[in-house]
């Protein structure tokens, strides 16, 4: 029984990988699977882009309270080094248009817009745990969470973050730790033949920050181009596993 775990409790599996590698297929099968053993299964969206409940989050969409992109505090500190120490200037620096009181501003904001949004968006998280996930686990169900809060480590929706990073690190970690973590993973261009909404270099991006956050926690690595069913059935085995308190 792995540590921390549950005593006589269901089991939380969470889907985690690149846009279109499988998560939404390998969701529906394990489903039908569990189903057809007569074990109860539901599956439940833990990813922190969309399928907004709260209306503290709406909130936070409809004045445009969400964090850019955008790294303004860096570029602040660029600006600043350019002044105090112009030979250390690097090559990468905001368009010119944006003076130093300009990205000061704008720095200001986007701290503030951080401020409000990932707490209000840790509230989102964990209702949806609460209201999706927790009462079918002390039932003994089995949840299936295609995306979990993992992805707010490094993506914003489908661009790669570097703001904010305490902010993110602080959700994260402190958001209920699946039972089981699967990352299916395949190479980006199998991935981008499949599914071609991504670039290949998107999808490599995607592939190294799912790899990047799961470092040093639990979790099974499966090759999708093994087939969906298998994929699928290497994921059952090991629900059973944990069900059973190995």
């Amino acid at each position: 029984m792995r540590a921390g775990r549950r005593s006589g409790s269901g089991v939380l599996v969470a889907l985690l990988g690149p846009d279109g590698c499988g998560k939404s297929t390998t969701t529906r099968l394990l489903l039908e699977r569990f189903q057809r053993e007569g074990i109860e299964a539901h599956s439940a969206y833990l990813g922190p882009w969309g399928q907004v409940r709260l209306a503290t989050t709406r909130w936070v969409y409809e004045h445009g309270l969400v964090p850019e992109v955008i790294p303004w505090g860096r570029w602040l500190r660029q600006r600043t080094v350019r002044t105090l120490v112009p030979w250390r200037w690097r090559e990468e620096r905001p368009a010119p248009e944006h003076s130093f009181p300009k990205i000061l501003v704008k720095a200001i904001k986007a701290q503030i817009r951080g401020l409000v949004y990932y707490p209000l968006l840790f509230r989102e998280l964990h209702y949806r745990y609460r209201k999706d996930v927790r009462p079918h686990l002390r039932r003994g169900a089995v949840v299936i969470a295609e995306r979990y809060a993992f992805d707010l480590r490094y993506i914003h929706d489908t661009v790669e973050i570097e703001t904010y990073p305490l902010l993110r690190r602080w959700v994260v970690d402190l958001f209920p730790r699946p039972d089981l973590t699967i990352l299916l993973d395949n190479e980006p261009a199998r991935i981008h033949a499949r599914k071609p909404q991504l670039s290949i270099e998107a999808l490599t991006w995607q592939r190294e920050s799912y790899r990047r956050v799961l470092e040093g926690r639990p979790h099974v690595v499966l090759r999708t181009d093994d087939g969906p069913e298998e994929v699928a059935a290497t994921i059952v085995a090991r629900v059973k596993e944990l069900r059973r308190g190995c």
